[in-house]
């Protein structure tokens, strides 16, 4: 790729009526210039080109280097690349919680059902134990008899009369 040729500066002309140079040697008159100063006049007016006569639209090209990123994007892809790598370990850490806690709650489940399995036995056992006849069964065990006479008090506060019953002797 070869770099764009640069266009020549423009050349300053003198106003009509005044010498191509409005310098002087040694505070002079233009005129008295030495032939060695005009002829290093004349060679730089005919060394430059003439300047276009019309403008030119597109700006000047210039060669521009590339400007140096490395450090910075050097520390922005560790930056990400430490950034993504805790995100990542903080997932593996979460998902590991859930899981532990998954095997938890899949045991208090399974412990839940015996412990209603027993909570159910254990009421059956006691409708079976406060029955009146297996009242009565534990009373004789301990020693207790029926009762001679029952009263029955009616919901107006009187009382009926007791009513015998016969007693069984054991």
């Amino acid at each position: 790729m070869s770099a764009p040729a640069l266009a020549p500066r423009p050349v300053s002309r003198p106003a009509p009526g005044r010498p191509a140079s409005g310098r002087s040697v040694a505070g002079g008159p233009p005129a008295a210039r030495s032939a060695t100063a005009r002829s290093a006049t004349a060679r730089s007016a005919t060394a430059r080109p003439a300047p276009r006569t019309s403008p030119d639209p597109r700006p000047r090209m210039r060669v521009v280097t590339r400007p140096d990123l490395g450090p910075r994007r050097v520390g922005f892809a560790l930056t990400c690349t430490a950034v993504l790598g805790a995100l990542m370990l903080g997932l593996l850490l979460l998902n590991v919680a859930i899981s532990g806690n998954a095997f938890t709650i899949a045991e208090l489940q399974s412990r839940q059902g015996v412990l209603v399995d027993q909570q159910q036995s254990l009421e059956q056992q006691l409708l079976v134990r406060s029955s009146p006849s297996a009242l009565a069964d534990q009373a004789r065990g301990l020693g207790m008899v029926p009762a001679p006479q029952t009263i029955v008090i009616a919901p107006d506060g009187t009382g009926a009369p007791p009513v015998e019953e016969p007693v069984e002797e054991p």
